[in-house]
């Protein structure tokens, strides 16, 4: 075991929370975040248990950007 124990949680459009894994060590609670992040974009976030605290932080929606379509032939 490597460190103190964090919870990698998904941060709810609705206001809530969900738990989505323990991990020991901050490195692989933040890596393990973003493996999250990357394969199911939304808002998360790492709890330390210690320091009963948000320590790290993503949100992957907010970084996606939207791009115009291009307008469609025969368009009105």
């Amino acid at each position: 075991m490597e460190g103190s124990l964090f919870v990698v949680f998904s941060d709810l459009a609705e206001g809530g929370v969900k738990w989505l894994q323990s991990v020991y060590g901050l490195a692989n609670a933040q890596r393990r975040m973003n493996q999250i992040a990357a394969e199911n974009p939304g808002s998360y976030f790492v709890f330390d248990l210690q320091t009963v605290s948000i320590v790290a932080k993503t949100d992957t929606v907010k970084q996606l950007k939207l791009v115009p379509l291009p307008p469609q032939a025969g368009a009105a």
